[in-house]
């Protein structure tokens, strides 16, 4: 962002859906011409943790997960909502363990 332009301003906000699901926000902006946008739409996270695994032989761990926006069964890398980062790696560990059946002999690391 250019240092003399600045930022866009919010004029009012509001959560039009807040589920476990999915966070929505509508806000009402002002540009820094002086344009006004309504109905500008936030999607807020709540978190996740995303795991990149590989097996002894340097094979990426996937898994099938059904996507019901799209109606179909995807792979993706193993991941789970809403945990803080500070959880990062010892759910790695337990997840690779328990849900993928794979051994973890390496210390529990984190990358952000």
């Amino acid at each position: 962002m250019e240092a003399s332009k600045p930022p866009w301003r919010v004029t009012a906000s509001r959560y039009v859906v807040d589920t476990r699901h999915l966070r929505l926000r509508e806000d009402t902006i002002e540009l820094p011409d002086g344009t006004i946008v309504e109905g500008y739409f936030v999607r807020e996270s709540r978190g996740f943790v995303v795991i990149f695994a590989l097996t002894p032989d340097n094979r990426v761990v996937l898994v099938r997960q059904y996507k019901h926006g799209i109606g179909r069964v995807v792979l993706e890398l193993p991941h789970t909502p809403g945990l803080r980062l500070l959880d990062a790696s010892r759910y790695r560990s337990r997840f690779t363990q328990e849900d993928l059946g794979h051994s973890d002999p390496a210390p529990p690391r984190a990358g952000l």
